[in-house]
């Protein structure tokens, strides 16, 4: 009877702690739940670098616009700056966003006028709609990222390292394409008059070419290509050059 005593008396003092965890939890449940907005002012950029593990979606309009969306205490951490035309996106303090802990993905939401270069480093994604228009587009993807995107450009390079992806529609009179380690080049729905391709490693690319394909695998890539382009190709190791 005691025992039973003791017992009981021990569950009464470990209660109220019960409650109090208990409560932190709800707490920090519905903290995480909520969603904020926060609004910053930008201009005159004609770049987007995006380093960490954000959503990035990018409309093309007449206005320069950024929206952040997030846990409060997450959007607290992000910084956005403009440097040399260039909107640039990451933590404070730490560009790689190595060791920040956040609650939600963060999302962001940019309006652009015009753009001539867009970059992703890290694990996050960045999507485009409209189409592009730009004399020369350049776009990169480092880590496990992603970009995706619509243009109508004279020049476009894209280069991808890591495991990243970048995806490609629209028209394009020339196209430079760089793949080094696992990353993939998705441009099936790029209608380009002259590629250039290159894959090192063992990633993957993708492309459509009316005139001119110099293509060139070393490792174990592989690049397949469509339309009616002239082909002069180049492979070392196991990789793999071949028309869809």
């Amino acid at each position: 009877m005691k025992k039973l005593l003791a017992s009981f008396g021990w569950i009464l003092l470990l209660l109220p702690l019960i409650s109090v965890a208990g409560t932190k939890t709800i707490l920090n449940t519905l903290q995480t739940a909520v969603l904020n907005e926060e609004t910053r002012q930008v201009s005159e950029f004609r770049g987007i670098t995006s380093s960490g593990s954000f959503d990035v979606f990018v409309n093309m309009g007449q206005t320069e616009t950024l929206r952040i969306e997030g846990n409060a205490e997450d959007i607290e951490k992000v910084e956005t700056k403009i440097e040399k035309g260039n909107l640039i996106i990451r933590y404070k303090g730490n560009s790689s966003g190595w060791g920040i802990s956040i609650r939600n993905k963060i999302k962001i939401y940019i309006t652009a006028k015009s753009l001539n270069h867009l970059a992703v480093s890290g694990s996050g994604d960045m999507e485009v709609s409209g189409p592009i228009r730009s004399e020369k587009l350049n776009a990169a993807v480092s880590g496990s990222g992603s970009i995706s995107l619509n243009i109508i450009a004279s020049n476009f390079n894209a280069a991808v390292s890591g495991s990243g992806e970048i995806k490609a529609s629209g028209r394009a009179k020339s196209t430079s394409i760089a793949i080094s380690g696992s990353g993939e080049f998705e441009g099936r729905d790029l209608k380009t008059d002259n590629a250039n391709v290159k894959v090192s490693g063992s990633g993957e690319a993708s492309v459509h070419a009316d005139e001119t394909l110099n293509a060139s695998v070393s490792g174990s890539g592989e690049i397949s290509y469509s339309g009616n382009a002239r082909v002069n190709q180049s492979k070392s190791g196991s990789g793999s050059i071949s028309k869809e």
